[in-house]
């Protein structure tokens, strides 16, 4: 059995194929936003937002790329992806929350039962 913060995490990931496969619903313009192969597509600006940690963004774009100086986009390149996604693309309809164990989890929490690998420090 695979530990509960894999599960989470590949349900997480399954969610941002999902969406990227297509992202018309997820953007400003659906025509013509995402439709050309750039080096920092939807599935990748949408992962860039959820992983960023407290360090500055051309660090983030770094760390994500794995520090490649070739492969890592610009931070106004960044900038100008995340502003193309619409901000209601963080939340799931509720069928959605409820198929994916958003339900579960929430569920565990208010009970005070967090799962101890995928919140640690509340143990």
């Amino acid at each position: 059995m695979k530990p509960f913060h894999m599960t989470v995490k590949d349900t997480l990931m399954g969610l941002i194929d999902e969406m990227a496969a297509d992202p018309r619903p997820f953007v400003r313009h659906p025509g013509t936003d995402f439709t050309r192969d750039r080096k920092l597509g939807f599935r990748d600006t949408v992962s860039l937002i959820l992983s960023m940690g407290g360090s500055t963004l051309s660090q983030e774009l770094l760390g994500y790329f794995r520090y490649s100086p070739l492969e890592t986009p610009s931070p106004s390149a960044f900038v100008q992806q995340r502003g193309k996604i619409l901000p209601e693309t963080g939340q799931l309809p509720d069928h959605r929350r409820r198929r994916h164990g958003h339900d579960f989890l929430l569920r565990r929490v208010r009970q005070g039962k967090p799962h101890r690998q995928f919140f640690p420090e509340r143990i």
